[in-house]
């Protein structure tokens, strides 16, 4: 108990080790997802659908980490976690940029991934990818910030589910969002979900410091 209170971690390294808490199946689950989309693109022929078909398998990159980020709740440790050398917000600041990193690079590399095997402009696949993605991002925070309980996961997942299917519907009911004169919409949507992700984000951290927010006392 002396060294362990004497010794302490710094921040950087408190950072670091987050990464060993978060589960293997969560970059397994991501993998997955980059190995089937570049099987996809190199086997079957182009077209709206493999496009419509890849952008709405973005949702599934930041739902494969969802559970990580609502792990406080769902298993009842805030009072631990409060408790502990780095603060809450600290401890959930650390999660949002471990597990938000890694997805811009699953991101990056399905772009890229892509880019290569079509002729689509670099900004047009950005957005048909990123949209989708940014917007479960944005509702999965709000979820999140709304309901801190185990229930919260099912919420998400469902949200996530049915933006998946809005946007592979999306390819035959709404050809027209699939051409270049639409890219501003795509853009604006975009624009809408990071301004929203970054204040939920916020909202989140912000609202880690109220300790009395999350006790519920129907569970006790």
């Amino acid at each position: 108990m002396n060294q362990a209170q004497n010794k302490g971690l710094t921040f950087w390294e408190f950072y670091f080790q987050q990464f060993g808490f978060i589960r293997k199946n969560v970059w397994a689950i991501q993998f997955i997802i980059l190995l089937f989309c570049g099987l996809k693109l190199y086997y079957y022929t182009i077209s709206a659908q493999v496009i419509g078909l890849i952008s709405s398998i973005a949702p599934l990159i930041f739902l494969s980490g969802i559970t990580e980020l609502s792990r406080t709740y769902t298993h009842g440790t805030i009072e631990i976690e409060m408790s502990t050398q780095y603060t809450l917000s600290q401890v959930m600041m650390s999660r949002v940029s471990i597990l938000g990193l890694m997805d811009i690079l699953s991101i990056t590399i399905l772009c890229i991934i892509v880019g290569v095997n079509t002729t689509l402009h670099p900004y047009a696949t950005f957005l048909y990818i990123c949209v989708p993605f940014m917007v479960t991002c944005f509702g999965c925070l709000w979820l999140l910030n709304k309901f801190k309980n185990k229930e919260c996961n099912y919420y998400c997942f469902a949200l996530g589910i049915f933006i998946m299917i809005i946007v592979s519907m999306s390819t035959t009911f709404l050809p027209r969002l699939y051409v270049v004169s639409s890219l501003w919409i795509w853009t604006v949507m975009l624009a809408i979900a990071i301004v929203g992700s970054c204040v939920q984000i916020y909202r989140l951290l912000n609202s880690c410091n109220k300790k009395y927010d999350y006790i519920n006392l129907t569970h006790i």
